[in-house]
């Protein structure tokens, strides 16, 4: 996702900061911070308070995968979950560049905002997404079933009718078993290839 996709689904409190990587702290944050995750402000200034608050489920690979990034010197993006001061759960999104400064060393400057309302919106599509195959996955079993039940249903009537030819018929009753047997056989054809169709389909 974007930096223009990603603000669309923002609310109003976007969060503007400055992180200095050597000591792990930050050295600006704006004050829509207390409003996004209900901190005061001089918390965040406190040394390890970012990787602290981050939701523990995705505390590793969000600060593995940041500090990967930043030694590359590679602007980046990504979205994890923080722990409110109410104790909630809210999704993020942070948008990071990062530069390297004369006087401060290494920095990282970025953009923080709720991103809960995209992964809502995400989770969403993915059930239904989930609910569509799950459907196709049943018009798929139920078809094949059909078919499966409709060829067994044919062969009987081919067997049938090889008896009935190789009986003592009359020359039009041989040749109307055979118009039966053709029209049959046909037909078990046709089920077969649809029934590999649907199966191939699958894959």
């Amino acid at each position: 996702m974007d930096l223009k996709s990603a603000l669309s689904f923002a609310s109003t409190d976007v969060v503007s900061w400055e992180y200095k990587v050597e000591s792990k702290q930050f050295t600006y944050v704006s004050t829509q911070a207390e409003q996004l995750l209900g901190y005061p402000v001089k918390q965040w200034y406190e040394q390890g308070f970012w990787e602290s608050h981050i939701h523990p489920e995705d505390r590793n690979e969000t600060v593995h995968y940041c500090v990967t990034q930043t030694e590359r010197k590679l602007d980046h993006q990504f979205r994890y979950r923080m722990i409110k001061a109410d104790g909630d759960i809210i999704w993020v999104h942070d948008v990071v560049s990062v530069v390297d400064d004369p006087v401060h060393g290494r920095l990282m400057r970025g953009l923080l905002f709720d991103a809960s309302r995209y992964e809502d919106v995400q989770r969403s599509i993915m059930r239904k997404k989930e609910a569509a195959e799950r459907a196709k996955d049943a018009q798929s079993e139920y078809l094949e079933q059909m078919i499966q039940r409709f060829e067994t249903q044919l062969h009987p009537m081919l067997l049938a009718t090889d008896q009935l030819i190789l009986s003592g018929l009359t020359d039009s009753q041989r040749q109307a078993v055979q118009t039966i047997r053709t029209n049959a056989k046909a037909q078990l054809n046709l089920v077969k290839e649809l029934l590999e169709s649907l199966q191939t389909s699958e894959r």
